[in-house]
């Protein structure tokens, strides 16, 4: 079945048919589609205005002419290799293209207008000015770089200009006529030949003309215009012609058509944001589409030459889709009647909607609106940024984002074929760019334009102008033998080699200098905490166990202090008080019952002789502890009788885990012997200080019941200052 037996399903309304036949065209819209999404090629972004771009137009052989209206000139580059031709082409006296390309010297700053057209290889430039002015430049062998032709700039007449500042120009789609609106409230027609006014409308103040489009029909020419009211304004029958180019132009009076603002409303900000112009959808008459800033709908009226009348239609989309930022009108002409016109619009979300063309016919109740619902909708940008241009050519769609992104479509599927990356260096402002000098430039995609075969196109962000072409591939499935495999593949991007390495060689310093900043980062905490150990002359493990005796010794300095000496329950032992800053899984859990400090101090003078010197109460507790071996971390139970708040704000930080040192100390759960530990008691009572020897002896006593690890004497390192990476004050 072929496909236009079928006119009214959703696939069918976005087919069109190129070739001749419908197998040519499923062959050719294969291999355009393979091309795009297999291309290797990269993206080629150049910077042909030191500003933003305002307008672009692509010459013949991939060459691109752009426009900037705050330094007024127009500059001359080819896309692929992202080479400018020297010289800007502007209405001063220096900027006829012979230039070297100085803004400083070759720009106009009283334009405030301006729009590109060409004939071949000439350009035509049409400036429109601050004064009023309108001028047109034309400029021969625009590309050729061998010989440098100057530009021929035409003005018009100093009684013929308009009295106020020019807002827009327009070319016709022949080439031969010009069209402005100014801030004085009137629209002018132009010979482009002459720049001689051909017709004038009168004033229309307080209304100023926002946008306004000039098209043939069969009964003359016809003027659409839209006002800063809301309102459409048509001027139909306009004769132009060579009897028309008299000392004084033809004046128009009011428009023939004038259409109010179709949004009821208190509104009044009612400035149409954008018009678009279709005349070939139908023979009899013209499709009119408007767009209003922050509206979730559109709308289109279609216009009839002959009895001046017009219908209006809604198009509606749903509030999740936001409102419309881009429209693109595709119709069809005469020559096809199976294929119908349709319309697509991009959303403030990210969102594509496609909508029917609306009937011919024109109903004699204006009142009554129809509504008209989209027959296809998908997500463009995921990531919710807005479709801020469109272009279709019935291959592929292109929509821009206002992120900067391209995003290339299969026209019919919808199916996302490539996206392109915003050539504008990133910033943390949304929807805000770094243009080639540093400066900040709206960051969303401007302008898109399409090459005549469908694999090539090119995109304006901020001052970028970003272009790709999808090279010719190897047959599917087969490979080449003989004399063409050895061949090298054919570029036709120039310098395409070069490009690419120098991109990866950009990522990789990047990559590079990001790894190497981390890592100083980490070696500078490293060896700031080994230079504090060197200073104290401790290892991790020693510095954690010294940080953990004196949490331990705080703990049972503050039980003292709260509970008083009188209790002797063994829940009263400084191992059951916990408080903020210890770590209760890192102590040992004690399975017998330690003998109270009584028996211990009765016991010591009967078992173990007094040691020369005095332990303190510190040393003690840190020292003669029994040690028992670890096990999983439990909770540890709590004293019935509550405890005051503790009066201290020390907390502990543990350094990143090290691996403890075996040691040859074989660990066991027994008691402390009553004669040694009250002989430790008694020894703490009685001196003041303890030697080597004595601390040697205790340590031989105690191993004849355990065997603990050789211990440190701690009282050494109470003479040392608090390491500050382990204990913090708060």
């Amino acid at each position: 079945m072929l496909p236009e037996s079928d006119i009214h399903s959703k696939k069918a309304l976005v087919l069109r048919r190129i070739e001749s036949s419908w197998r040519k065209e499923y062959v050719s819209r294969f291999n355009l589609i393979r091309r795009w999404e297999r291309s290797r090629n990269t993206t080629i972004a150049h910077v042909p205005v030191y500003s933003s771009i305002s307008r672009m137009h692509l010459m013949p052989l991939y060459s691109l002419i752009s426009s900037s209206v705050q330094y007024g000139i127009v500059s001359r580059s080819i896309p692929l290799t992202g080479k400018v031709i020297k010289g800007f082409l502007s209405p001063s006296l220096s900027g006829n293209g012979l230039g070297i390309g100085n803004p400083n010297t070759e720009f106009a700053p009283n334009v405030t207008a301006c729009a590109l057209s060409s004939d071949g290889g000439t350009a035509k430039i049409v400036w429109g000015f601050r004064n009023g002015a309108i001028a047109v430049m034309t400029a021969a062998k625009t590309m050729e770089t061998g010989t440098r032709s100057a530009g021929r700039l035409t003005r018009c007449k100093v009684e013929e200009e308009h009295e106020a500042e020019v807002n827009q120009v327009e070319w016709d789609e022949t080439g031969c006529y010009i069209v402005s609106a100014a801030r004085d409230g009137r629209i002018k027609v132009w010979d482009a030949k002459e720049i001689r006014c051909l017709w004038t409308s009168q004033y229309f103040l307080p209304n100023i003309c926002v946008s306004v489009v000039l098209l043939s029909n069969p009964e003359g020419y016809m003027v659409v215009s839209t006002m800063d009211s809301g309102e459409i304004w048509v001027w139909l029958r306009i004769t132009l012609t060579v009897e028309n180019v008299l000392p004084s132009p033809v004046t128009s009076g009011s428009p023939n058509i004038r259409i109010p603002y179709p949004i009821q409303d208190n509104d009044t900000t009612r400035a149409p944001s954008s018009l678009y112009v279709d005349n070939i959808g139908s023979p009899s008459g013209v499709y009119v589409f408007v767009t209003y800033q922050s509206r979730q709908d559109f709308w289109g009226i279609y216009l009839e030459y002959t009895s001046s009348s017009y219908k209006v239609s809604k198009y509606f989309s749903d509030e999740a889709s936001g409102a419309v930022t881009a429209l693109f009108p595709c119709f069809c002409g005469e020559n096809s009647p199976d294929e119908r016109g349709f319309v697509i619009a991009g959303h403030q979300m990210g969102w594509i909607t496609v909508y029917p063309q609306i009937e011919v016919s024109v109903s004699r109740n204006v009142n009554i609106v129809p509504l008209i619902t989209a027959t296809q909708k998908f997500e463009a940008h995921p990531d919710g940024s807005a479709v801020t241009a469109l272009a279709w050519n019935g291959r592929i769609l292109v929509t821009g984002s206002d992120f900067g992104d391209t995003s290339i479509f299969d026209a019919c599927s919808f199916r996302r074929l490539r996206v392109l990356n915003s050539p504008l260096s990133p910033t943390r402002i949304r929807n805000i760019g770094l243009g080639s000098q540093g400066e900040a430039f709206s960051g969303g995609v401007n302008q898109i334009l399409l090459g005549e075969e469908s694999d090539f196109l090119v995109a304006s962000v901020g001052d970028h102008a970003l272009a790709f072409k999808a090279d010719a591939l190897p047959k599917y499935g087969k490979r080449q033998s003989g004399k063409a495999a050895g061949k090298k593949p054919i570029r036709t991007v120039k310098g395409y080699e070069r490009i690419l390495f120098d991109q990866l060689i950009t990522e990789s310093l990047q990559e590079h200098g990001q790894k190497s900043q981390h890592l100083r980062k980490v070696y500078a905490r490293e060896r700031e905490h080994q230079a504090n150990l060197d200073r104290l002359g401790l290892d991790e493990v020693e510095a954690l166990d010294y940080a953990l005796m004196l949490s331990r010794d705080e703990a049972v300095e503050r039980a003292r202090v709260d509970k008083g000496p009188s209790q002797h329950h063994i829940r009263d032992s400084p191992y059951h008080v916990m408080n903020d800053g210890v770590f209760e899984g890192e102590f040992d859990d004690f399975t017998t019952e330690l003998p109270t400090s009584s028996q211990i101090s009765t016991s010591a003078t009967q078992s173990v002789p007094v040691l020369s010197g005095k332990l303190s109460s510190t040393s003690v507790r840190s020292t003669g502890t029994m040690q028992t071996p670890k096990s999983k971390s439990m909770p540890i139970e709590k004293s019935p009788h509550p405890t005051s708040p503790s009066s201290s704000n020390r907390k502990i930080q543990v350094h990143p885990p090290a691996r403890r040192k075996p040691r040859k100390a074989d660990f066991r759960d027994e008691t402390i012997p009553s004669s040694v530990a009250s002989s430790i008691s008694s020894s703490a009572n009685s001196t003041d200080s303890v030697s080597e020897s004595a601390i040697d002896g205790a340590v031989q006593a105690l191993g004849a019941v355990v065997h603990p690890p050789p211990l440190r004497p701690w009282s050494k390192l109470q003479h040392l200052p608090l390491f500050p990476l382990f204990i913090a004050k708060e």
